[in-house]
């Protein structure tokens, strides 16, 4: 029996504008494309390529990020969301530490299995998609809240939560309630993350300083609390505080300050604190990770060095929250 042949080149053609180059066996055979032309144009060396189980990207180039992402949704099926990092890169997150697994969601009664670089997770709670760059993503919580319960260290979670949250790309109250939304398996990461933020923790390296004061017997400062005058004129908020010695910890990197323009408003701030009496440690964030017993040693004697002095009387330190 002849192979047929599809002749509707117009059909295709609109159709493969429309999907971006990414179609399904089903999408085409409703066109009438017959199943013996998909499978002799995605040979080895033919014109088309099959990405996914029933998933055709119509040029044998690399696959970019984007029809890779447009892949595996049409995998999915109807109703699928993306998640995750790739979903956060789609709201504009640019540093998810991710990019070769993409994760989806799928309702909890679909029979799609994970495949390839496509990981598929059915759940109860479909969040409602949020068109992000044309893509039906989880909105930003739900995202962060799932590919943190995908990673297996504390020190990737806490990044990635402080990249997301200190850019504003969406509030600490969001991630909680999707974190305690969230069934509790593999959330034991994220609990602890907020739990730190809680305490006023902001970044991987302050999570780590405090981790290195704890298991030294070390005072914890105040983190990320504000000193203001007496007046009330807010002096700086610096990242960490010992209030008996009236003094700041200053973690400085242009890398977990999110770039050039916050770090040298970090210098400013630890200018501004200089000038009113308050003596400043700075250190790095690989000070603290690389060398957590010298970096302990380095805070003693700054703390020595300061014990006994008079303690400027025109200053206090107040919790951001009940700031005036």
């Amino acid at each position: 029996m002849p192979r047929r042949t599809f002749t509707d080149r117009e059909a295709l053609d609109a159709l493969v504008r429309a999907f971006e180059c990414v179609v399904t066996h089903a999408q085409l055979r409703e066109i009438g494309v017959p199943a013996s032309t998909i499978t002799y144009r995605i040979r080895p060396n033919g014109p088309w390529q099959r990405v996914l189980p029933g998933v055709v990207i119509t040029h044998r180039g690399t696959p970019t990020q984007r029809e890779r992402v447009l892949a595996a949704l049409r995998y999915a099926g109807d109703g699928s969301v993306l998640t995750g990092a790739a979903a956060l890169r789609c709201h504009g997150v640019s540093r998810t530490g991710r990019s070769d697994q993409l994760l989806v969601l799928v309702p909890h009664h679909s029979q799609r299995s994970s495949h390839g670089f496509v990981t598929v997770r059915r759940t109860r709670r479909m969040p409602t998609p949020i068109a992000a760059r044309k893509v039906a993503s989880a909105p930003v919580a739900r995202a962060l809240v799932d590919e943190c319960r995908e990673r297996d260290t504390v020190d990737s979670v806490r990044e990635l939560i402080a990249t997301v949250i200190q850019a504003s790309h969406c509030g600490l109250d969001d991630v909680v309630r999707e974190v305690y939304a969230a069934a509790p398996q593999r959330t034991a990461l994220s609990r602890r993350v907020l739990a730190e933020i809680g305490a006023g923790i902001r970044s991987v390296a302050e999570a780590k300083a405090r981790e290195a004061f704890r298991n030294r017997g070390v005072p914890q400062p105040r983190w990320n609390c504000e000193i203001r005058t007496v007046d009330d004129e807010l002096v700086a908020i610096p990242d960490g505080v010992w209030e008996d010695v009236m003094a700041a910890l200053e973690i400085d990197s242009m890398t977990w300050h999110l770039g050039p323009a916050r770090y040298l408003r970090t210098q400013r701030r630890q200018r501004r604190l200089l000038i009113s009496g308050v003596p400043v440690l700075p250190v790095g964030p690989g000070d603290i990770i690389d060398d957590p017993d010298q970096f302990v040693r380095e805070v003693l004697a700054f703390r020595r060095e300061l014990a006994g002095r008079l303690l400027p009387t025109h200053l206090r330190v107040v919790e951001p929250r009940r700031a005036a």
